[in-house]
């Protein structure tokens, strides 16, 4: 069985690209409260826990000075890259300084041991979306905040699953909270299983033909960062494996203001998908 999707983008338009895998989401609220009200700075300050103080310690126990993920149990379930797609990912001509650029970033961080691009391919992530607490108003206001909150997502890699993440996330913050807060950590929507076609799967080898045919030379198999639900939905309910081709390049704005898409590439996708269903056709999966 077997389902193909264009919803992806290709590193370089010129590249024939396979995206062969995806990353998972899951994600969580993290709220904490320390008074029933905002306290003075002058009279309570030094006495009871600040909120955001708590919130931010509880965050910065999640990452060493390595950008490696420090819940516990979080890479139990993460399959380390093989040779072959390490060499794979060497293979882009797309290098870690023009990726910065594309970003306009001044600087990469990445795991020891592993190129960004590695990184967003094989490893998972957990990233503080969002935080807030306390006075943000014009000018000061000298209180000891009450509550904080943060929203934190994780992308997962194939194997991961995102409940089993989630209580790690909330079993970490358990054993983290000082005594006398109140901490609370709930899963919110947005759950996904990440996806990971199987290498040897016979329709691997024929889209590696046709884009061979339609573009030359040999097809790069990519991992994406990003996470497309349906993927693995399909797999898990349906029993169909999936294969993404993307027909686009960074150059196209994706999400952004003046996103487009170039009628050539276009055109080639439309042929690249007539001989892909054609050659699939006669093929018993």
């Amino acid at each position: 069985d077997f389902a193909a999707s264009s919803d992806s983008a290709q590193l370089d338009a010129q590249i024939p690209t396979v995206i062969v895998g995806t990353r998972g989401m899951c994600g969580v609220e993290i709220d904490v409260r320390t008074a029933p009200a905002d306290l003075h700075s002058g009279v309570a300050g030094g006495v009871v826990h600040n909120a955001l103080h708590v919130l931010s310690q509880l965050i910065a126990s999640m990452h060493d000075t390595n950008q490696h993920v420090t819940v516990e149990g979080f890479y139990d379930d993460v399959v380390p890259p093989t040779p072959e797609e390490r060499e794979m990912c060497a293979r882009l001509p797309f290098g870690e300084e023009a990726f910065r650029r594309s970003l306009g970033v001044s600087q990469l961080i990445s795991e020891p041991g592993f190129t960004a691009i590695e990184s967003t391919w094989f490893r998972p992530t957990l990233e503080v979306n969002g935080m807030w607490g306390g006075f943000q108003g014009e000018g000061t206001k000298t209180v000891i905040p009450c509550e904080a909150h943060a929203k934190i997502t994780c992308r997962l890699v194939a194997n991961q699953k995102p409940q089993d993440i989630i209580e790690k996330l909330q079993a970490h913050v358990r054993a983290h909270a000082p005594a006398g807060v109140e901490v609370t950590c709930s899963g919110i929507s947005g759950m996904a299983q990440a996806y990971l076609l199987p290498n040897h799967h016979p329709a691997l080898q024929i889209v590696d033909a046709v884009l061979h045919d339609e573009m030359g030379g040999n097809p790069v198999h990519m991992r994406m960062g990003a996470t497309v639900p349906v993927f693995g939905t399909l797999k898990n309910l349906l029993g169909v494996e999936v294969i993404a081709l993307g027909f686009s390049g960074l150059s196209d704005n994706i999400h952004a203001p003046n996103e487009h898409v170039d009628l050539a590439m276009y055109r080639l996708g439309s042929r690249v998908y007539a001989s892909f269903f054609e050659r699939l056709a006669s093929v018993v999966l």
